[in-house]
């Protein structure tokens, strides 16, 4: 189609992400234990904070916990720009030169 803009290098990646981890109830089998899997090991839904006591917060698996849970939220958040419709490039127009 002609008339359809090129797809960027960022939509690309999206579209590859909704591709391999699905997105929703269209998930396949396969890719629902994926992504559970990675919910689960990513602290998707729950707090990264891990103590060692009953008031001290272990600092070294806290950074670990919220590194995990990032990984997860740059999946997410590449399936959702994925299932967006893509932005339509805008079209500058040209000032008028003044004639001074």
């Amino acid at each position: 189609m002609a008339d359809e803009p090129p797809i960027t290098s960022g939509r690309r990646l999206a579209l590859a992400y909704l591709k391999v981890l699905g997105a929703g109830d269209s998930r396949d089998a396969d890719q629902r234990l994926v992504w559970a899997d990675l919910e689960s090991f990513c602290h998707a839904y729950r707090p990264t904070p891990e103590k060692t006591t009953a008031f001290a917060i272990d600092e070294k698996v806290t950074l670990v916990n919220e590194g995990k849970r990032l990984v997860w939220m740059r999946a997410r958040g590449q399936i959702i720009r994925g299932l967006m419709a893509p932005k339509t490039p805008k079209i500058l127009k040209e000032k008028p030169q003044s004639n001074k």
